[in-house]
């Protein structure tokens, strides 16, 4: 695996703890997860993890355009 490739899965796992286990997850969003809902609040919980995975990748990437 190559150096970058190495950095980016750390980069998306630390994304992945942040969104799950810091104020970033709220206890609404946890207990919508628990409970199958509603929807909007998961979708907000998923939103928080795409944005920290695209943080990652443009971190590796880099940020031009």
């Amino acid at each position: 695996m190559s150096t970058e490739a190495t950095v980016l899965l750390t980069f998306l796992l630390v994304g992945h703890f942040l969104g799950d286990v810091t104020p970033l997850a709220t206890t609404r969003m946890q207990k919508a997860k628990a409970d199958g809902g509603p929807m909007w609040v998961i979708a907000t919980h998923a939103a928080v993890h795409g944005i920290l995975s695209g943080l990652a990748v443009a971190l590796v990437a880099g940020f031009s355009l």
